[in-house]
């Protein structure tokens, strides 16, 4: 019996120590974690799950730059409205919600100074990201409000081009080419316009 007690005493005194990976039991989930879960539940396409995660970044206590949270969530709401086609006032919400997100511009630099010196995944961090990821979003966001509602009223804002059959020249498409041209890890994207080339 009092060896039961003994290891019972030690079991209870090891749950309630402070963890051991540099995380106390008070600072909960870190901010990496949460973008963490949040993007694997985002590609599991559970957005709802994915929006709890990334919000609860904005209260872990091991990061004070939440950009790459905000972006997070942009990212999410575009993603839920593309779900919502035919509900076209949820559909507006939404989007107008990500491009909030993604004009998020705050303390951008401090942001990626600290995610290069605090990211304790380094193989997997990338301190500038979310800039990248903020200016596609935004390029996607006026693309899709354009083909989205039913005023477009000039074609100018979505492709100038010189005649019929060249390519844009200046608008939405052309940043969207220029935008993938100047960031080769998106270059994933210029199978849909070709080559990419103007």
């Amino acid at each position: 019996m009092k060896n039961l007690l003994i290891i019972l005493f030690c079991i209870f005194f090891i749950t309630c120590e402070s963890s051991t990976v540099g995380v106390d039991e008070n600072q909960g989930i870190s901010y990496y974690d949460c973008l963490a879960f949040g993007w694997q539940a985002f590609f599991d396409k559970e957005y709802e799950l994915a929006l709890d995660y990334f919000n609860t970044a904005y209260v872990a206590t091991d990061e004070e730059f939440h950009n790459s949270a905000h972006i997070a969530i942009g990212w999410t709401y575009l993603f839920m409205s593309n779900e919502e086609i035919g509900n076209e006032e949820l559909v507006v919400e939404l989007r107008s919600d990500a491009y909030n997100e993604f004009t998020y511009v705050n303390n951008e630099i401090d942001a990626i100074e600290s995610y290069s010196m605090k990211c304790p995944y380094v193989e997997f961090c990338c301190s500038d990201c979310f800039y990248q990821d903020r200016k596609l979003g935004e390029l996607i966001s006026d693309i899709e409000f354009y083909f989205y509602l039913e005023n477009q009223q000039n074609e100018d804002d979505i492709c100038i081009s010189l005649d019929e059959f060249s390519e844009c020249t200046d608008g939405l498409i052309y940043d969207l080419k220029d935008f993938i041209r100047d960031y080769s890890n998106y270059d994933f994207m210029i199978a849909i316009f070709g080559h990419g080339e103007s």
